[in-house]
């Protein structure tokens, strides 16, 4: 059986040639592109040559999706397949997607550059800016805002902006009392929470700006105190309505707001970071990364940006990490004006492909960090394979093949190639076939089988649809490039499932399915990229 696998898997790498494909567009655009908006276009792809293709898509920016990533391309024949992009930032989103064939010989690829913009003018001057370029650009939009002074500040806070047909609410216990106007904390116990204490910088105009005030019980306000946020995970030693006093994982004595409050307090504190640069530092310092964690696990919420549009009419100027809460992910310190290290990075996610005696190949790589990415040397561990040419540097969002020739004379079953790089070293495992085969090996097909998403994190969906109805069972076993069974499963009179993928059997690289139900048999090539 064995055998006769690796038979039918050369049968297709035989048949599906590997020659350059083309496109109806020389790149990926779309025009004004605008932030959270869906845009689809059509991308026609061409196979101009008498034999069949197999294609795998692969990419990187997950604003970007495709409706089909893996499909065989009839000779002389096109296929369209639909290009989703969604881009949530104002940037120039870029990514590059290489259309790799079965024996990966000059794969073909598309870039994509595309700018999105938000709808409001107020933060056209953000536009593509990240760390400390992007943290003096919010500067400039939040300095100098208008002061109500403190009592005005409370008084607009309790009457109107936090006032609900006149109640007012505890962000931190949900305790409500009726007023309309600033409550006598003697008789109320209502008080003002400085998000960002007195004690640590909240003084003069800070103390009175809005974006920070909330109404706070109390008890819970002393509670409290000075104390920075975080998650409390033990030594609680106070606890009301889920916001609890203890200390974190760091043995740091912390205040942990309830769910409801912790977004909020995440995009106060980070707007008076950068608005009154820091104050009292490490104050914030040692918070940072939790906040940045609950700015992006708890979204705004539509009273949020209500309140955010009160306080804007008041002070003439808005927080926009409400406006934009993702602004967070694209400043690399919030506490200082720090830029990201310049980092280059290494893509390819396979690390096993497939090739024959006496041909060339070519090995992608792609390079999606900030720097540019130096290759120093390829090198095989044995003398089946020689290297042409590669790219001594790649430079950001770019890429470039390595070219290599392979034996024509059968020894190794494979070669290890070492790609030795400025961000350390890869290796992929070339795995040979051999070019002779038994076409007669392959058997009527009754049915017809989809599987999605592929390529396969863990998990894939599996629908299969016959014209020859049965009850039988379904077989399925996964086996390498090498033809070597690795896995198995079986449905009993299923037509749609799951497949969860045994993290331990298989690494990034190509694997065949071969799913048989009664006579009925397919084989379907999978890509595995973690």
């Amino acid at each position: 059986m064995k055998k006769l696998f690796i038979l039918l898997c050369a049968f297709f790498f035989y048949q599906l040639s590997s020659i350059p494909i083309s496109f109806n567009q020389a790149a990926i655009t779309f025009d004004n592109a605008i932030a959270n908006q869906d845009y689809i276009q059509s991308l026609r792809i061409y196979n101009d040559n008498n034999i069949s293709q197999e294609i795998t898509i692969l990419h990187q920016n997950k604003a970007f999706s495709l409706s089909d990533t893996l499909f065989t391309l009839a000779p002389n024949d096109s296929i369209d397949i639909q290009v989703v992009f969604n881009g949530k930032h104002n940037i120039a989103y870029k990514d590059i997607f290489y259309f790799l064939n079965s024996d990966n010989q000059t794969p073909s690829f598309l870039k994509a550059n595309i700018p999105v913009n938000y709808t409001e003018d107020l933060y056209l001057s953000t536009y593509n800016k990240w760390d400390s370029e992007l943290r003096n650009e919010i500067f400039n939009l939040i300095n100098n805002h208008t002061s109500l002074g403190y009592t005005g500040a409370r008084q607009a806070m309790f009457g109107s902006i936090d006032n609900v047909d006149g109640w007012v609410e505890c962000v931190y216990t949900g305790r409500m009392v009726e007023t309309n106007t600033i409550p006598d904390v003697n008789t109320t116990h209502m008080n003002t929470e400085h998000t960002w204490p007195q004690s640590k910088g909240a003084a003069g105009v800070a103390k009175s700006d809005l974006y920070h005030l909330y109404p706070v019980d109390e008890y819970a306000n002393n509670i409290r105190g000075n104390l920075p946020f975080g998650n409390v995970t033990n030594g609680q030693n106070w606890e009301n309505s889920g916001s609890k006093r203890g200390y974190d994982d760091n043995s740091v004595l912390v205040f942990e707001p309830r769910d409801i409050h912790k977004g909020n307090v995440a995009r106060a504190m980070i707007y008076f970071a950068i608005r009154y640069d820091n104050p009292f530092a490490p104050f914030f310092d040692i918070q940072e990364d939790t906040l940045k964690e609950w700015n992006k696990q708890y979204p705004v919420t539509e009273i949020e940006a209500q309140r955010n549009n009160a306080i804007a009419a008041l002070q003439h100027k808005r927080n926009p990490f409400i406006d934009h809460p993702e602004f967070v992910e694209r400043l690399y310190s919030i506490a200082n004006p720090t830029d990201r290290p310049q980092i280059a990075t290494y893509f390819f996610p396979l690390t096993d492909i497939n090739a024959y005696y006496g041909e060339n190949i070519s090995i992608p790589i792609a390079n999606f960090g900030n720097a540019a990415l130096q290759i120093n040397s390829v090198v095989p561990n044995n003398n089946l394979c020689s290297v042409i040419d590669y790219p001594n540097l790649i430079e950001p969002y770019d890429c470039g093949t390595i070219n290599i020739n392979i034996s024509a004379i059968a020894g190794e079953t494979s070669s290890v190639i070492s790609i030795n790089s400025s961000t350390g070293v890869y290796q992929i495992t070339i795995n040979y076939q051999e070019t002779a085969v038994d076409i007669n090996i392959l058997k009527p097909q009754y049915f017809q089988v989809a599987i999605y998403p592929n390529p396969i994190s863990s998990i894939a969906n599996i629908e299969i649809t016959s014209n020859k109805e049965t009850l039988e069972p379904i077989f399925i076993s996964a086996y390498n490039i090498k033809g070597q069974k690795i896995d198995s499963w079986s449905y009993k009179n299923a037509k749609k499932a799951d497949i969860v993928f045994d993290q331990s059997k298989y690494s990034n690289g190509i694997y065949f399915l071969k799913i048989k139900q009664a006579e009925q048999e397919q084989i379907k090539k999978i890509i595995i990229i973690k």
